[in-house]
């Protein structure tokens, strides 16, 4: 079985928005007191308002936190078990409960306190939130109640409860939450559905961070971006057997040169905040990027960046130490911008059991001397599991009855090698053209709001392209006959180009499908609301690309929104024999 594995050969610079909030001498002592048992890989974050990280200090039993007096107004604190997020810590009041702290902080004589000390209660099963005993004093702030049964797992909303029930949940936790853009208690820099209306950060272009409708912003979020490249005899979705196995999925994820994560952070020219480093921090729990313990080393493999050392390709994450430590990112500037990244793409090399939504990420940037200068944190989204793939095709017209389905039983029809391609028509009024209907992608559920495990994934862009050594091209403007979600939006760069290193939009049609469970039966021989369906001018995009007509590799993309960080995107590949 032949698998492509084909690096990332442009990067969108967006500055990363440094949280380096004014450290007044005056700092504020919190003291978590941690549960009794099975808290032994449990960790706990403090946010502050404007996003910046307070990491806790782990000793015993306790996690202390040193927070500027400044800062505490909003501040909040996340658990971590492992690597696995699970959610605010939350003071219960009934069936509410308060995340952020107040200003000044009283005892209950109204006295104010120099130091704080609170208890955790073991998380019980369904909750996605960890509880605190209780809380005396005037220490948190009661203008935001949150309904604890409504915080969503990673912040993950339905579509069910987005748009005026977000507005409305906004208004009864008595305004914008500090952070916490659509008031479901995950704050921005760890929701996955920033803006609560049930589309992931990952797919939504529209993400309404802090109470304007902008793409993601940089200084709010931080969402680490994958890439997946499948052929045809190696591709995986539900929907071409009606069902999909661990062994199948895992081979996919933990295989070698074909899944990729990336982490990505541009700093603007001139920075000053003296940032000359940096790493990533993971739970003992993720196996690919874990803490090494003796000869035990995480499982990740550097992929790198076309834009960088490609001499660090290859090697265990863990012996990259740029700045000094393991997990390191890499320092690279991206070609015509005077940016400077710090970025690592890696092969997790493990499944799904251990590479899941929620998993959880602090990176510490850090100066010449290695001592850190700020932090982030992260968490990784519902990512595409799966690529999007051919369900039929169609070299004779529009008309359905010329569809030809894809039997993915034979590893050698057509689409397959380039033996054996799809053969385009060369006269007529379909010369040179393809009609293809695809299964959307999949991705792993989040909590119970599927009964099978797995979501086809709703409000991704789509698009094709022609596999050039010289770059990529858009074959933007050349669609036609789109289904009836599927929407084209400009697709041109700078200058009306089509080059996608000037800009130019690789992947310009968009669905409006939400995301939704797959059907219980094979699809392979009816055409449902599971499907995208689309006309591509071939031979005009090959043209566009300075290319000769002949047997050429053409990719089926999907892909996420450009947060500016980069995009997640899949793809199938197949041959054309394009004239």
């Amino acid at each position: 079985m032949k698998r492509y594995f084909i690096g990332i050969t442009s990067l969108i610079v967006a500055s990363f928005a440094l949280c380096t909030e004014a450290l007044a001498q005056s700092r504020f002592k919190v003291r978590l007191k941690l549960p009794s048992s099975g808290a032994e890989d449990l960790g706990v974050n403090a946010i502050s308002r404007l996003g910046r990280v307070f990491p806790g200090t782990k000793s015993g039993s306790n996690i202390s936190f040193s927070i500027p007096t400044a800062s505490l107004k909003g501040t909040s604190f996340y658990a971590v078990d492992g690597g696995r997020l699970l959610g605010p810590l939350v003071a219960p009041l009934g069936e509410k409960g308060l995340i952020f702290l107040g200003k000044k902080p009283t005892n209950l004589a109204g006295q104010a306190l120099k130091s704080l000390k609170l208890k955790l209660k073991a998380q019980e099963n369904g909750e996605n939130y960890v509880r605190l005993q209780s809380v005396k004093g005037k220490v948190f702030d009661k203008k935001y109640k949150y309904t604890l049964s409504a915080i969503p797992a990673y912040g993950l909303n339905t579509p069910s409860s987005s748009g005026q029930a977000q507005a409305l949940l906004r208004a009864k936790a008595g305004g914008n939450p500090p952070g916490d853009s659509d008031g479901d208690g995950v704050v921005d820099r760890l929701d996955t559905d920033a803006d609560g209306d049930g589309i992931n950060n990952i797919a939504d272009s529209n993400t309404e961070v802090n109470g304007s409708v902008s793409k993601l912003d940089a200084s709010s979020i931080d969402i680490p971006f994958t890439a997946l490249y499948l052929d045809m005899n190696s591709s995986v979705n539900w929907h071409i057997g009606g069902a999909l196995s661990a062994s199948e999925i895992d081979a996919v994820i933990g295989g070698e040169n074909i899944f990729t994560i990336a982490f990505f952070f541009g700093l603007p020219a001139g920075d000053t905040s003296g940032i000359t480093g940096g790493h990533v921090i993971c739970g003992s729990n993720l196996r690919y990027c874990r803490p090494t313990v003796g000869s035990d080393t995480g499982s990740g493999i550097y992929s790198g960046f076309s834009e960088g050392n490609q001499s660090l390709i290859g090697q265990l994450w863990s012996d990259l130490r740029t700045d000094g430590s393991e997990y390191s990112l890499e320092a690279f500037s991206v070609s015509g911008s005077t940016d400077l990244v710090y970025a690592a793409s890696i092969q997790p090399r493990v499944g799904t059991e251990f590479f899941r939504p929620g998993d959880n990420y602090r990176v510490d940037f850090t100066d010449a001397d290695g001592d850190v200068v700020t932090s982030s944190t992260l968490t990784l989204p519902p990512y595409f599991l799966t690529a999007p793939v051919l369900r039929s095709y169609n070299t004779t017209g529009n008309d359905s009855s010329g569809d030809v389905l894809v039997d993915y039983s034979d590893s050698n029809g057509p689409g397959t090698n380039n033996s054996n391609p799809i053969v385009l028509a060369t006269t007529g009024d379909f010369a040179g053209k393809l009609r293809l209907t695809a299964y959307r992608l999949q991705r792993l559920a989040v909590g119970d709001e599927s009964s099978i495990g797995y979501m086809d994934y709703g409000h991704l862009n789509y698009g094709i392209s022609i596999d050039n050594n010289a770059g990529e091209f858009s074959c933007g403007e050349l669609y036609s006959s789109l289904s009836s979600t599927l929407t084209e939006v400009a697709s041109r760069g700078t200058g009306d180009s089509f080059r996608t290193g000037d800009g130019a939009n690789l992947w310009p049609l968009v669905d409006s499908a939400d995301d939704y469970e797959p059907s219980s039966a094979t699809d392979n021989t009816t055409v449902g609301n599971n499907t995208i369906s689309l006309t591509i001018d071939l031979a005009g995009c090959l043209d566009r690309n300075g290319l000769s007509p002949g047997v050429h590799n053409v990719n089926l993309f999907a892909a996420g929104v450009n947060t500016g960080h980069g995009a997640n995107r899949a793809a199938q590949r197949f041959t054309v024999n394009i004239p």
